[in-house]
Formats: C-alpha cells, sequence, structure tokens
C-alpha cells in the first residue's frame, strides 16, 4: 500500500513538474513573440506581395493567447480580426510602439505605467488550470486600442514573471537589441556581439596605434605565408610537368 501511495505521489509531482515546465516553456515563446513584435515594421504588414503578413500576427495574438476566441469557428474570427485592424489606419504603429516601451522598461529595469480604457475589467476564471495564461482575463470594451491594451495587459503579466527578469538589452553598444536570455549570466544577444565586444575591448585596451601596428604585422606575415605556399604549389607543379616530360621523352 505505502509502495502505491509512493508511487502516485512520485507520478504527481513528475506531472506537476512536466506543467511548470510547458508552462514555461510556453511564456518564453509569448514573449520571443513580443520581441519580435517590437521590431515590426507596420508598413511591412501592407506588402501587397505578402498578404498573409497581417493575417499571421493575428493568428499568433490568439495563439500566444492575448486574444481569446469568442466562438467556436476560430479562422472566422482570425479573418474578422484582421480586416477590423486593415480598416482601422494607424492603429498597428501604436501597437508596435507600446510594446516596444513596455520591453525596454523590464531590459532597462524602467517603470512603464498604462493607463486603463474606461469600462475595463480584470476577471479570474478559477475553472482553468494555473498553468493557463487564461486563468487571469481582462476585459477590453471594443474600440479604436482594444487590442493594444489587451496585449500590453498580457505582456505585463508575462514579464511579471521568472522569465520577464530574462528579457535584457545586449551589452554591446553598437548593438543594445533587446533579446530573451537563456541563462542568468547571458549579457550578449548572440555569439557574434559577445565575439565583437571582447575584440573592441582589446582594442580599446592596446590602443589605436598599437591596434594599428599590430594589424600590420598580422597582415604581413600572413601575405609572407601565402606567398611561400604559393612558392611551393609553383615549384611543385613545376616538378610534375618535369616528371611527365621525362615520360613523354622515353
Amino acid at each position: 500500500m505505502n509502495v502505491t501511495n509512493s508511487d502516485a505521489r512520485a507520478k504527481r509531482t513528475k506531472t506537476l513538474r512536466e506543467g511548470a515546465r510547458q508552462a514555461a516553456i510556453s511564456r518564453r515563446a509569448r514573449i520571443q513573440f513580443l520581441i519580435r513584435l517590437s521590431a515590426t515594421d507596420p508598413g511591412a504588414l501592407d506588402n501587397p506581395e505578402r498578404p498573409g503578413d497581417r493575417l499571421n500576427l493575428v493568428a499568433a495574438l490568439y495563439h500566444h493567447g492575448f486574444i481569446h476566441a469568442k466562438g467556436s469557428d476560430l479562422r472566422a474570427e482570425i479573418q474578422r480580426h484582421t480586416e477590423e485592424l486593415r480598416a482601422k489606419d494607424g492603429l498597428l504603429q501604436p501597437l508596435v510602439d507600446a510594446t516596444r516601451k513596455l520591453l525596454a522598461a523590464a531590459a532597462d529595469k524602467r517603470r512603464f505605467e498604462w493607463n486603463l480604457l474606461p469600462g475595463s475589467k480584470f476577471i479570474f476564471d478559477g475553472a482553468r488550470s494555473p498553468e493557463s495564461f487564461g486563468r487571469g482575463l481582462h476585459y477590453t470594451p471594443p474600440g479604436q486600442h482594444d487590442v493594444e491594451q489587451v496585449l500590453i495587459l498580457g505582456g505585463i503579466a508575462l514579464l511579471a514573471g521568472e522569465e520577464g527578469a530574462m528579457v535584457r538589452r545586449c551589452a554591446r553598444n553598437q548593438c543594445e537589441r533587446i533579446f530573451l536570455a537563456n541563462r542568468p549570466k547571458q549579457i550578449f544577444c548572440q555569439r557574434s556581439c559577445a565575439s565583437a565586444a571582447v575584440f573592441e575591448r582589446y582594442k580599446r585596451e592596446i590602443g589605436d596605434e598599437a591596434y594599428r601596428r599590430k594589424h600590420r604585422e598580422t597582415a604581413r606575415k600572413s601575405y609572407q605565408r601565402k606567398r611561400k605556399l604559393k612558392q611551393l604549389r609553383q615549384r611543385s607543379e613545376r616538378g610534375i610537368e618535369r616528371t611527365a616530360a621525362k615520360g613523354e621523352g622515353r
């Protein structure tokens, strides 16, 4: 009996841990979406050669739980919402700008304030699982800035958690891109920036004149090495030609 209870507890613990892991992965995916959105050019979404870009954006808002479907026909609802966004000129730019400011506040450890639209309200749905993004909902009345508020409130809820603390600004001055770190001590958005920062620090430490002198010396040695290799290759080719000519003379 004890063995059975122990197995059941272990199984339940494993299930809870897996649920928490999947929820963390899902939250990171939502934050990554916000980062991509903040770098979006709204004008590019109206490119006639890529008509699906705006539709994909709306579908992503539903997929990541920022907008919750009200009916059973999700595809039709996404299509309708896409057409509404297309009809509201100038709505996407404030959406992108607000998302960018929110992420900057998280990355730079600054305050971000948002004034709620009149008629807004928060809803707690206890019937949903604790891992569900839709357990805490907020109602936003339809209007010009409804999608903007829904996205920002959802983003605030995301960035308030552990994953939000991993939103950083690249430490390389020439980049300063906002990114989601994979480990606590990560300060550069990618390896290329880390390598470039090491090189730039080395260049500052030795000074411009010393760096140029060292660069000239490295270039000279590289040229001499290539020249030597070329000479060896030419000698080898001439030797092969002489051997072939002797063979033909016989």
